[in-house]
């Protein structure tokens, strides 16, 4: 299947007027898909899709931002190994690339200081990179 150049797949989210699309193809097949989401918007609803906050990663090597959650795939090197039996043979094979979900802790803090949502004590534990928030007041 992954090395068939022919195999493509589309997924989509989306949540009132924010989408995210994935697909499995090359980057061709993305600058094409978003060229025909960008005139179907426009000639259709007449609505602008601004292609500069439209970005296209590739999700092995870069994230995606939406709804506040960082997204990306397992790098191939952290893949877990797993124990497969065949008869009476083991196998160690490593797993599929899984999607990752990671809430930004750091930007969502910084952004709720920002406008004053949140007054809090922050203990901050570097070695982690997450935060231990006490006395929230929101």
């Amino acid at each position: 299947m992954h090395n068939d150049s022919n195999y493509k797949r589309l997924k989509y989210v989306r949540y009132a007027d924010d989408f995210l699309i994935g697909i499995i193809g090359s980057q061709i097949d993305c600058i094409t898909i978003r060229e025909k989401i960008h005139n179907f918007l426009l000639k259709d609803l007449k609505l602008n899709l601004n292609l500069d906050k439209t970005k296209i990663t590739n999700a092995r090597d870069d994230t995606a931002h939406f709804l506040g959650t960082d997204i990306s795939i397992t790098p191939l090197a952290n893949r877990p190994l797993r124990l497969v039996i065949r008869g009476n043979t083991t196998f160690r094979m490593k797993s599929n690339t899984r999607p990752l979900l990671m809430a930004p802790i750091s930007k969502l803090v910084e952004k709720l200081t920002e406008k004053d949502s949140l007054e809090m004590e922050v203990n901050q534990l570097e070695l982690l990179d997450f935060y231990i928030l006490t006395k929230v007041k929101l």
